[in-house]
């Protein structure tokens, strides 16, 4: 970290895409600090949207993992990721 401390985790294989990279490989930060502890706060994560043509299969793995609540999912052709942020010059989407 820029502060000089030592990080270290574990993660899931990120090559590995499950239903088109709608299912997130995880890190496990040990007992390491999370480094977003140490960023600036002027921006947050408003809202996190899933869309895919086979919902119930993301909705399966997201439950699974505990992370059902944290995005808003829809039926969609294509499957598609997007965020809403909020920053000092407004809301941003990506």
């Amino acid at each position: 970290q820029a502060n000089g401390q030592m990080l270290s985790w574990v993660l899931t294989d990120p090559s590995t895409s499950l239903l088109e990279g709608t299912v997130p490989f995880l890190i496990d930060w040990g007992d390491s600090d999370h480094p977003a502890g140490s960023l600036d706060s002027s921006c947050s994560l408003l809202s996190l949207q899933l869309a895919h043509p086979r919902l119930d299969a993301v909705e399966s793995h997201l439950s699974a993992l505990g992370l059902l609540d944290l995005v808003e999912l829809q039926q969609a052709e294509q499957p598609s990721l997007s965020a809403i942020i909020e920053s000092p010059q407004g809301q941003v989407e990506i």
